[in-house]
């Protein structure tokens, strides 16, 4: 079997166990088991499965009761043990759905999936950790890590850019788009990274700079210390200190609120996924937009008020576009260049 040929059928694996997880499974009965019977691989490629889905200790729970799948053919399709009930019926009990599908998408795309590293920039130089002075980019979809010159590592999300400039006294680095983790290691140099009209200021920490809003700048602060200093034109804000697992903002005319705690979206970004709990659609929708060429928009107002949990591959939305669309009953409209569009089915 070819790597292609494998990566499909752990895609129909999936989709197949998502789609028999859900409150209308009895309706893809004789679907089921004619997959399952046309190839033994069938069966071994949705176990595996089931198993990566029992180790991911997610149960869903609603006080109503079972979904009712027929106890003949149950054992393909609820891990034992596991009690997967409904939350209402219609859209709202498919959210419960994604449940099994985030842990199914895990295995489809692979533990490295979501670092997949695209071509070298021209202005990356052969080698990063001997270099002073040089611009690096991303790819669309790409997630790269580099290893800097002190020893600091930077994670570059999606299309970002930044360029970076280290010299005997400050090790500096201007992010001109997109997201970056900085990892700082300590050096009596400071290590200053500027964004729009603001610049932070760390030693040893890990901090979030993100660029993606127009006209605005993100900062959060997963451990240490960092002083973010704002202009306002030409006049110097006082400067605000961040605490670990704080976030800040700031736009042309200064901070745009007091810091606030970060979520766990924001945290586990570099990772490709996301583990939330209630997530409204439209907030995994917007992170998955960041690897998207064609940009995923929701195209019903009702749609708006969908919550999903459990643990998602946002970077490959090409995947959850459609997995989305099964698990929730909608339909994917492409039938315009500039957007795809997920609505209820006529």
């Amino acid at each position: 079997m070819t790597h292609k040929e494998r990566q499909r059928l752990r895609q129909e694996a999936a989709m197949w166990f998502a789609r028999m997880m859900r409150p209308d499974a009895t309706q893809h009965r004789d679907a089921f088991e004619a997959w399952l019977d046309a190839d033994e691989m069938h069966g071994e490629a949705y176990r595996r499965i089931e198993r990566r889905y029992q180790a991911s200790g997610i149960v869903a729970q609603s006080g109503s009761k079972s979904a009712g799948i027929a106890p003949s053919w149950r054992r393909w399709i609820a891990p034992t043990g596991w009690g997967l009930v409904g939350v209402g019926g219609g859209l709202a009990a498919a959210a419960v759905m994604l449940l099994a599908l985030s842990s199914a998408i895990t295995v489809l795309l692979g533990p490295d999936a979501a670092h997949r590293v695209g071509p070298r920039p021209a202005a990356l130089p052969a080698s990063v950790e001997d270099a002073s002075s040089y611009r690096v980019d991303t790819h669309v979809g790409e997630i790269r890590t580099i290893k800097l010159a002190d020893g600091s590592k930077v994670t570059l999300d999606s299309a970002a850019r930044l360029f970076v400039a280290f010299d005997g006294h400050e090790r500096r680095i201007s992010l001109a788009r997109g997201r970056a983790r900085f990892e700082v290691a300590h050096d009596v140099r400071p290590f200053v990274v500027t964004a729009g009209n603001g610049a932070i200021t760390a030693r040893g920490t890990v901090f979030d700079v993100d660029l993606n809003a127009p006209g605005r700048v993100e900062v959060v602060l997963l451990r240490g210390a960092i002083d973010v200093n704002v202009r306002d034109g030409a006049r110097a804000l006082p400067v605000r200190r961040l605490r670990p697992n704080e976030k800040t903002a700031f736009g042309p005319t200064g901070f745009v609120a007091e810091p606030w705690p970060i979520s766990r979206v924001v945290a586990d970004w570099p990772d490709g996924l996301l583990d939330v709990d209630a997530l409204p659609l439209p907030i995994l929708l917007r992170e998955a937009n960041r690897y998207a060429t064609v940009p995923i928009v929701i195209g019903a107002p009702e749609l708006e008020s969908l919550k999903v949990s459990g643990r998602f591959r946002v970077d490959r939305p090409d995947l959850l576009t459609q997995n989305l669309a099964d698990l929730f009953d909608l339909a994917v409209d492409r039938s315009r260049a500039n957007r795809i569009s997920l609505r209820k089915k006529i």
